[in-house]
């Protein structure tokens, strides 16, 4: 039983645990001409985590896939902490975010205005990296 402890224990020391409040977000992107852009990255948090940096501004990553040239973009905070959990409206009182015990979600979102660098190629690949979002089982 002993060797059995040790083995976990051993094993486990070799492995990080990361866990967030965040189970997932999405960017979405409207083109308004002379290569402009209206950027909008939107971050689902479960309610009853902690809030901390969720409103400052957040930075993204646009590449060209032809080159591999990376231009970097930050987005400012336009909706911090709203409700949007699926629960029924008789019931959003008991959720986590008016706390309750029903799971509940907030949204926050950024948004700019980008200009991209004009170039040859037409693929264009917008990204954000937050440590760490929840494990998907």
């Amino acid at each position: 039983m002993t060797k059995f402890i040790f083995m976990i224990l051993f094993v486990s020391a070799f492995f990080n645990a990361n866990a967030s409040h965040i189970p997932g977000g999405v960017i979405t992107y409207q083109y308004i001409g002379l290569n402009q852009y209206v950027v909008t990255l939107s971050l689902y948090e479960q309610c009853g985590g902690v809030v901390s940096e969720l409103s400052t501004p957040k930075t993204i990553s646009v590449t060209d896939s032809c080159t591999n040239t990376v231009q970097s973009f930050s987005l400012n905070n336009i909706v911090f902490a709203q409700e949007v959990s699926d629960i029924c409206p008789s019931s959003s009182d008991s959720s986590a975010c008016s706390i309750g015990n029903i799971p509940g979600f907030y949204l926050h979102q950024w948004q700019s205005t980008i200009t991209l660098n004009t170039s040859s190629c037409a693929v264009w690949n917008f990204s954000y990296t937050l440590c760490c979002r929840n494990e998907v089982e």
